[in-house]
């Protein structure tokens, strides 16, 4: 018969083989996320191989197109074996891929051997990418980062550009006619000389003319500055009619890429088009103007290098200029039809 010493043993014997299983159980948990974490590092190392691997292959193919280029059936299986391939690649070597291809000189608009039509190349990494003079109508470029690149003189004609950044880029020529430019990021410092863009030309801001203006756009509607109901995202130009902001690098007959969005409020050193009082007692007026914050008697700010305003209130906030540029051949005048 057991004694209590023998059953104080068992018990104590039971604990720790409980304690053990306990602390087998906490090992095997971290053993788990160990080996978790290994299969993913795995996959992600997997599939950087298959990527590379993928990659080289389609170098060799671009490399034997480049070489035979009049070969319709091998440019007809590239065209194919690319559009799948942009699919899965990532970003950064869905950038390499375009670039080698434009190195190659095969989607260049003089000459082109294959079009980049529908392939998916959304979020492509292209910082400073030179493709200048490139043929990339119809190519799918969403949320791709094209900040400092120069795309002069290329095709981007119905192209997909929703979220793509151009901050900085060059853009001087550049056919970006039917693209989708929404939410699109330009900045000031975009070059956009000789651009075309189908933007809708909402009218003409005045810069140094003070005077409200209603204005007629391309559409068989009459819209006013104050009536104008704001998309949000949604683009629209404006041509400059006078020169207080020339100093600025913005003289009369260019034109400004204007971003709507109803939750806007301006920050210092904004380029606006904006409503603006000079006090209770003057009409709502409207100019494009530097804005820079408010005075400590609390007006607003509204400058340009030649004029300076000093407003009692502004707003409505029609909209941040994002781009500006010179059209290289005249475009159909927008017609003012009064004043308030």
């Amino acid at each position: 018969m057991p004694t209590d010493d023998d059953n104080r043993k068992s018990s104590a014997d039971l604990n720790a083989g409980n304690d053990a299983n306990v602390g087998g159980d906490v090992v095997g948990r971290d053993k788990l996320e160990v080996s978790s974490y290994s299969l993913n590092l795995f996959n992600r190392e997997e599939r950087k191989g298959q990527e590379s691997q993928e990659l080289e292959e389609l170098y060799k193919l671009i490399d034997s197109l480049s070489d035979d280029r009049a070969n319709v059936p091998l440019a007809n299986q590239v065209y194919s074996r690319l559009h799948d391939s942009c699919t899965y690649l990532d970003e950064e070597n869905k950038g390499r891929l375009l670039r080698y291809l434009y190195n190659r000189r095969l989607i260049r608009k003089r000459g082109p051997v294959i079009s980049v039509d529908g392939f998916d190349l959304s979020g492509a990494i292209l910082t400073v990418a030179d493709l200048r003079d490139a043929n990339l109508s119809g190519v799918n470029l969403r949320d791709a980062d094209l900040s400092d690149a120069v795309l002069s003189g290329a095709n981007l004609s119905q192209a997909k550009l929703a979220g793509t950044v151009l901050t900085n880029a060059q853009l001087v020529g550049t056919d970006l006619s039917d693209a989708d430019l929404t939410n699109t990021r330009f900045s000031l410092a975009t070059q956009l000389d000789g651009a075309v863009l189908t933007i809708e030309i909402a009218g003409q801001v005045k810069a140094g003319i003070e005077d409200p203006a209603s204005v007629e756009v391309r559409q068989p509607e009459l819209i006013r500055f104050n009536e104008m109901k704001p998309l949000k995202g949604k683009l629209y130009q404006f041509e400059v009619i006078g020169d207080s902001m020339k100093d600025d690098g913005i003289p009369r007959g260019h034109y400004v890429v204007v971003v709507v969005n109803p939750d806007y409020s301006p920050s210092e050193t904004d380029l606006v088009i904006t409503h603006y009082r000079l006090s209770k007692e003057t009409d709502n007026r409207v100019t494009l103007k530097f804005y820079r914050g408010q005075t400590q008697q609390g007006l607003h700010r509204l400058e340009s290098r030649r004029k300076k305003i000093h407003a009692e209130e502004i707003g409505p906030v029609i909209g941040k200029v994002v781009a500006k540029y010179r059209p290289m051949r005249p475009q159909m005048k927008p017609r003012i039809i009064g004043t308030d």
